[in-house]
């Protein structure tokens, strides 16, 4: 009220601060944050001037997601920057995982050594952080979101969450099971690649003399279990089995092979092949070819294939005994695969059979160990006459 006992109406009235000896107001003063590109370094302007003492890490706590990193052990160092040092920088030790640009960041500061240009304390302040500036696009590797395979039955691509790297991947990490019967790495997996046009799929190519056709009725997983699979951030995916959905394949039921046994002789150059009916004749030898270890072998290889004899030299006319030629012997640890895809192997009712890949039991064979060549890589001259090894 003035004098009279007049009251003053409800007012708001700026004032004119210049009169303080303080030269700047009790606020963190904050003005814009940043993250270095690889993630390792936050930067905090101010909108005054620092003092060019910087303040022990020990006053500030990082918290990124769910995780809080305080002191020393977590802050390699705090340092004042900028051209009118109005930037503190904190920058993470190398045990703490670089900040992605999907995860949320603050910067805590709780000590009473952080001062202005001026003397004054800075105010204890939490402060979010962008965090646009990392080169890492996420803070944990995808996963695998779907699957399919091609019509062929031959291809098999698996989706992520979020891109994967580029690298050159080890078919070795990846096993693929189809029904009973488990193909890992070499020679089942013929290529793993991110998919060229998709930097999200993962592609998976089975070997045609290893791996038949994915059939819709089958049921189908992978596993990965290497450390070579990353996203663009460097994360390394985890370990995982999925399932396969095998819907798009055009094959519709698994082939019956109508084979029920088979076995490597003690010599390791013969395979016999055993059927659940009589055969009409033995085939050419032209629609079989031999995997051993990494190796495809053709017809060429194979002298010929006859029926089994019993002891009294009488044809087995369930069996079909593949010899081979100009091979070394089979071992019993070898991967061996017998694939077909003539038209003329036969039961006695003309029935033909189905083109087919069958793995072989080698625990006949009286070789132990697979010969090794110690052969690293070949090479023709120019002339086309000369071979190295």
């Amino acid at each position: 009220k003035d004098t009279a006992d007049n009251v003053f109406a409800s007012f708001v009235e700026s004032v004119d601060p210049s009169g303080s000896s303080t030269a700047f107001a009790d606020s963190d003063g904050i003005t814009s944050t940043s993250t270095s590109s690889n993630g390792k370094v936050l930067t905090l302007s101010f909108d005054h001037g620092l003092s060019t003492t910087a303040p022990n890490a020990s006053s500030f706590t990082v918290t990124i997601g769910n995780t809080s990193f305080a002191g020393t052990d977590y802050i390699d160092s705090v340092q004042i920057a900028g051209t009118s040092s109005n930037q503190l920088k904190l920058t993470l030790k190398g045990s703490i995982d670089p900040i992605a640009r999907d995860q949320k960041v603050f910067v805590q500061y709780s000590g009473q050594d952080l001062e202005d240009s001026a003397g004054n304390l800075v105010v204890n302040f939490v402060s979010p952080v962008a965090v646009t500036g990392s080169g890492f696009a996420a803070s944990s590797a995808p996963t695998v979101s779907s699957t399919s395979v091609s019509t062929s039955g031959k291809v098999v691509t698996l989706t992520f969450s979020a891109d994967i790297g580029d690298a050159t991947l080890s078919v070795a990490g990846f096993s693929l099971s189809i029904g009973n019967d488990t193909y890992s790495g070499s020679p089942g997996i013929e290529s793993v690649a991110r998919d060229t046009s998709n930097n999200d799929k993962l592609v998976l190519t089975l070997a045609d003399a290893v791996v038949s056709p994915l059939a819709r009725d089958q049921e189908v997983y992978i596993t990965y279990s290497g450390s070579d699979l990353l996203d663009l951030s460097g994360n390394v995916v985890a370990g995982f089995t999925n399932a396969i959905n095998v819907g798009s394949s055009s094959v519709l039921t698994t082939p019956l092979t109508g084979i029920t046994g088979t076995a490597v002789n003690g010599a390791g150059n013969t395979i016999t092949l055993t059927f659940n009916e009589d055969i009409k004749a033995a085939p050419a030898k032209g629609g079989f070819d031999i995997t051993i270890g990494d190796n495809t072998y053709s017809d060429t290889f194979i002298s010929g294939i006859a029926y089994d004899k019993d002891n009294n030299n009488a044809d087995i006319k369930n069996k079909l005994v593949v010899t081979l030629q100009n091979l070394p012997a089979i071992a019993d640890n070898n991967k061996v695969y017998v694939s077909y895809d003539g038209t003329d192997l036969k039961d006695t009712a003309d029935n033909v059979f189905a083109a087919f890949v069958e793995s072989v039991n080698p625990s006949g064979s009286d070789t132990a160990v697979a010969d090794l060549t110690g052969i690293t890589g070949t090479a023709v001259n120019g002339a086309g006459n000369t071979i190295t090894l």
